[in-house]
């Protein structure tokens, strides 16, 4: 028994039971929500995410504690959703539920605290943590589908981790749904190159995608999205996880992305989003 495996056995006996995750969502193009961002979402408002449709939350766990992973993790499971956690560090795998789904950081191709060599060391780490702990982990999450992204993803040793799946986010650059980002010939050729670099056979997801309504009305950020969760289902694509669950008090584009106002009414955005595949 390696010393990796011999200690995550000895965590599990040592620490309190933190619960199972809900069975996993189809995936197929499943409907997750990005919810939280770093702090205790209350049940009454992840009952409220699961009753509109969603079966999966992305939840912001970089600056957590250890207890706070763990806390905030079985928060979402006990309202009967899957979460799937920003981490960053590999010890955080080991404080999730067994069968949680971790995120091994979020847009480094930006920066954002990595280079390329500090994530290749956390993610050969935290591909052997989930291994034997039981996780379903997802490394790359890079800002998006474009040159930089992908150029990114490029420089990581896929072949070297088969059990690894990948994450990707996809924004518009203030394009419409259809326009691919430059240097690309299509939407479909975006998708093309991400195979090309993680293997055809390698699950993957959209951890974020999202459209503002500074740029877009409401109804036309609806159509956007339900176009988006269409497209990546025909993709293949195993989850879409839609940017974000509430709008923000500022006037700040980056606080006008949500799926609910400022009153916590939710916008025609969640329901043609939740229902798209049903339109397809």
């Amino acid at each position: 028994m390696s010393w990796l495996s011999a200690f995550v056995r000895w965590l599990r006996r040592r620490r309190p039971p933190i619960g199972t995750v809900p069975p996993t969502p189809a995936l197929d193009s499943a409907a997750g929500l990005q919810c939280g961002f770093g702090e205790a979402l209350g049940m009454y408002t992840l009952l409220a995410v699961r009753r509109e449709g969603f079966t999966v939350v992305r939840l912001d766990l970089q600056q957590a504690s250890f207890t706070q992973t763990t806390a905030f993790a079985r928060e979402a499971v006990d309202a009967g959703l899957t979460p799937l956690c920003i981490i960053r560090t590999p010890e955080q795998l080991l404080y999730l539920p067994r069968g949680a789904w971790a995120e091994l950081g979020n847009e480094p191709d930006l920066g954002n605290g990595w280079t390329v060599d500090t994530y290749l060391v956390a993610a050969d780490r935290a591909v052997d943590i989930a291994r034997q702990a039981d996780l379903r982990l997802y490394l790359g999450a890079v800002s998006n589908l474009n040159k930089r992204g992908l150029a990114f993803l490029q420089r990581l040793p896929w072949r070297a981790w088969p059990s690894a799946r990948c994450s990707v986010h996809r924004y518009p650059n203030g394009h419409l749904p259809t326009i691919p980002h430059a240097g690309m010939a299509s939407r479909d050729d975006e998708v093309r190159r991400l195979r090309a670099i993680i293997g055809a056979d390698r699950g993957w997801i959209v951890s974020e995608c999202g459209y503002h309504e500074h740029e877009w009305t409401a109804d036309e950020v609806a159509l956007h999205m339900a176009w988006e969760r269409r497209f990546f289902a025909q993709q293949g694509c195993e989850l879409v996880v839609a940017y974000q669950i509430g709008d923000g008090p500022s006037t700040d584009y980056r606080d006008h992305y949500g799926f609910r106002g400022l009153d916590l009414a939710w916008k025609p955005v969640s329901k043609a989003f939740i229902k798209a595949l049903e339109a397809s």
